[in-house]
């Protein structure tokens, strides 16, 4: 076994025990009450008692039994959940020991692994400037960790990001009604369109990845970076006052066109830091949406 397989086993087994714990302390339930199947199976025929609703009505029983007769219903449980990961080289910017990469791997774990033990089934897709590998749904602990193996491992395509083939190739492959759950710091195409579709077939979160540090890189301080593609480091020369206020006004407007085009569309949206406990914040989402989610009748 060659020393970087040896170190991605590792990672795998670390992320593996700290969000197996989280699951089990923290989000089994809340999970549960958040994300649920997206159907309704058939249960049983029974007899009409008073108070039913009259289009539950099952006519061709009713006048075999000579006696009105309804439908009834029980909610689908399982629940099909795609994994869209970044894993782009700007995932790789890290101002301190946690890159967005590594978050959005826990992340990933960490919801893998409560569908898991929801019984629910999981899979993958890996994208950069394309969808660059896809795994098809599974439900054992031993897919979830060669989930996790394959996207350590994955290395980017060419290219400026792209999220639009991604969510197209999960539009594709999943025809019926899914939990999809986009991983990203969103530093994409314009994905106006692609997020609409998506969110018309199933049903979208997207988990936006940042680090606050990005947002000083036009600051009135040298900074000294590394470019995730070539591994190059040089310094960054401060921008005058107007013209850093400029480019902070620039990325808040593109926050908001994003924030605004999810919402629009109906999908989940949570922004997530690398440098704060993201669970508040996920807690928050979860309960807020078991709150507002109608329930199964």
């Amino acid at each position: 076994m060659n020393d970087e397989l040896t170190a991605i086993l590792k990672k795998v087994r670390r992320l593996e025990l700290r969000t197996r714990s989280l699951v089990s302390e923290n989000l089994a339930g809340e999970y549960q009450s958040s994300f649920r199947g997206q159907g309704m199976d058939f249960h049983e025929f029974r007899e009409y008692t008073p108070g039913d609703d009259t289009r539950a009505i099952d006519w061709n029983v009713t006048a075999r039994m000579n006696a009105p007769f309804i439908r009834t219903f029980i909610e689908e449980r399982e629940l099909t959940v795609m994994l869209a990961v970044d894993v782009s080289p700007s995932l790789r910017f890290a101002s301190g020991p946690q890159s967005k990469r590594d978050l959005a791997a826990e992340l990933a774990a960490l919801l893998g692994f409560s569908a898991i033990q929801n019984n629910d089934k999981v899979g993958m897709v890996l994208f950069s400037h394309e969808a660059d590998r896809m795994f098809l749904p599974g439900k054992q602990r031993n897919h979830m960790l060669r989930l996790l193996r394959e996207m350590l491992a994955a290395e980017p395509s060419e290219g400026e990001t792209r999220i639009t083939p991604a969510l197209d190739a999960i539009n594709h492959a999943l025809p019926r009604r899914s939990l999809v759950i986009l991983i990203s710091d969103m530093l994409s195409d314009d994905i106006e369109d692609t997020i609409k579709r998506t969110a018309r077939r199933h049903d979208l979160l997207v988990l936006q990845i940042k680090d606050r540090a990005e947002a000083l890189m036009g600051a009135r301080i040298p900074l000294l970076i590394e470019d995730p593609e070539t591994g190059r480091s040089s310094v960054i020369s401060p921008l005058s006052k107007s013209a850093a206020a400029d480019l902070q006004r620039r990325l808040n407007a593109a926050d908001e066109q994003l924030a605004t085009t999810l919402k629009r569309a109906g999908a989940g949206h949570i922004v997530l830091h690398t440098n704060e406990d993201y669970l508040p914040a996920l807690h928050g989402y979860l309960r807020q949406r078991a709150r507002t989610r109608p329930s199964a009748s």
